[in-house]
């Protein structure tokens, strides 16, 4: 695990101030790609239990099973609509929790450690599919 520039950032986001630009392009990378691991995560329960699959997704949708693969495969162009539509193939729907944001600690905050990019598994459709 890397140092982190988190408690910067959650500095940027407390103080009453406009929030620096790429302090909100961080966040929203970072919402992505929580969306994004929260659906594949899900699409393999729901695999697993139903059998469910990009095929079946894309019937469901009235897509091609390449439309889906791509869909899942980078969250960059994800809407409100197209996760709605995913979720919807995938027999449920997506609920949100409001989470303020809060200040470290001091002594969390000079030993914070980011998570590695081992810590944020990445399931890969077509290897699913493969298997």
């Amino acid at each position: 695990m890397t140092t982190s520039a988190l408690p910067d950032i959650l500095t940027d986001i407390l103080k009453k101030e406009p929030i620096p630009k790429d302090t909100i392009a961080y966040l929203v990378a970072r919402t992505k790609l929580r969306l994004h691991n929260f659906i594949l995560r899900r699409l393999a329960v729901v695999e697993d239990g139903q059998k469910l699959d990009q095929a079946r997704i894309a019937r469901r949708l009235g897509v091609s099973r390449a439309q889906v693969s791509q869909s899942l495969g980078v969250p960059g162009n994800w809407t409100v609509a197209s996760v709605t539509k995913l979720a919807a193939a995938m027999g449920g729907e997506i609920e949100f929790q409001w989470k303020p944001f809060q200040a470290l600690p001091e002594e969390q905050a000079q030993s914070f450690q980011a998570p590695g990019a081992d810590e944020f598994e990445e399931l890969k459709p077509d290897e699913k599919d493969a298997a």
